[in-house]
């Protein structure tokens, strides 16, 4: 552990452990709630119906991807660098979908269950947990960059962690790491949400979209004029964006807009075009567009792998989910060396 951080130990009711001191000065959270749930080798509890949300089997942290494996385990691997390997303390539990920040990601049980763990390599937290405020109540879960939000199966929102901008929705300007806080002012049933960095969005079941958090430190959800029906929410980090009708994309910054867009993802990073990584998109015929430097030049098109389902990028590395599995391209280590992997290649998890 880092000597500028504080130890906190297990505690006798449900917490999270969160500490001080990294490179960047920056309150960092894992979002882990310590000492919840089941022992790992005690009796599962997790019961209720599947999820509503989508399923997804792959997550793309800032420098390596995770994915849920045919056989249920989670594992994580970088990129041309080394074999995946698991997630310890996941392996009883059968999983429907995976959600991955800056320093945390989180798995969604099929009965509804918020599992988190940390995913930084200063290594200052505890898990993965169970997040037992949430416990059978949650149709779908997103990570952002310093928080996480869930969607409940009663319609509303919950949140958690970092909160100095507002983006746990609250209506304070304060973090709040022992449990979720509802969101407040969401009028209709939420059908989509999306976590990024320092904002959070709902989709409404009328279409409407609200936004809390970000720049403008919007304490509680405010309508979002959206110029145009929005369907989804694309699965991002620190940049969010809207599969609007008829599949077009459109990202939370001005590089404009993309048609045909079937599915998107953009990397982590602030809100400055000069930090992208990987941009990425998959297109109604099946290939796959994807531009790698600071001005999005020159985007590369790959016809394989064929009818992706997922997609998902890191600062520099982007992943797709086929039917045949998961394929990777990019860079070993972030900003380091040359691309390992110049096409689509698929990985054995």
């Amino acid at each position: 552990m880092a000597a500028n951080a504080p130890h906190l130990g297990v505690m006798r009711y449900p917490a999270v452990m969160f500490g001080w001191g990294s490179a960047r000065g920056v309150l960092m959270s894992a979002l882990v709630c310590v000492g919840c749930g089941a022992a790992e080798d005690g009796p599962l509890l997790d019961d209720g119906p599947p999820p509503a949300g989508p399923k997804n089997v792959l997550a793309a942290g800032p420098d390596k991807p995770c994915a849920i494996r045919d056989d249920g385990a989670i594992v994580c691997w970088r990129v041309g660098e080394s074999e995946p390997v698991p997630i310890e303390g996941l392996e009883k539990r059968k999983w429907h979908a995976l959600s991955a920040g800056n320093h945390a990601a989180c798995s969604l049980s099929v009965h509804g269950s918020v599992w988190c763990w940390d995913t930084t390599s200063l290594q200052l937290f505890r898990g993965p947990a169970e997040l037992t405020p949430l416990h059978g109540r949650v149709d779908r879960v997103v990570v952002g960059e310093f928080h996480a939000c869930a969607m409940i199966r009663d319609g509303s929102v919950e949140c958690w962690g970092l909160g100095n901008n507002g983006e746990l929705g609250d209506g304070k300007r304060k973090s709040n790491f022992e449990r979720p806080v509802r969101v407040e002012g969401l009028e209709g049933t939420v059908v989509d949400i999306a976590a990024g960095s320092r904002t959070s969005w709902a989709l409404m079941d009328d279409g409407r979209v609200y936004i809390w958090g970000g720049k403008k430190k919007l304490l509680l959800p405010t309508p979002l004029d959206t110029d145009g029906a929005v369907t989804r929410f694309c699965q991002t980090r620190s940049q969010l964006c809207q599969v609007r009708e008829g599949g077009r994309f459109k990202p939370s910054s001005d590089i404009g807009e993309l048609s045909g867009v079937r599915l998107a993802t953009r990397s982590p990073g602030v809100d400055a075009l000069s930090d992208v990584g990987y941009l990425g998109v998959v297109l109604e015929s099946g290939e796959i567009n994807s531009w790698w430097n600071s001005y999005l030049k020159s985007p590369e098109r790959f016809l394989e792998p064929a009818n992706p389902t997922e997609l998902g990028t890191g600062y520099d590395y982007g992943c797709v989910v086929n039917a045949e599995g998961v394929w990777c391209w990019g860079n070993q280590a972030s900003g380091t060396a040359p691309p390992l992997v110049e096409i689509p290649t698929r990985v054995e998890l």
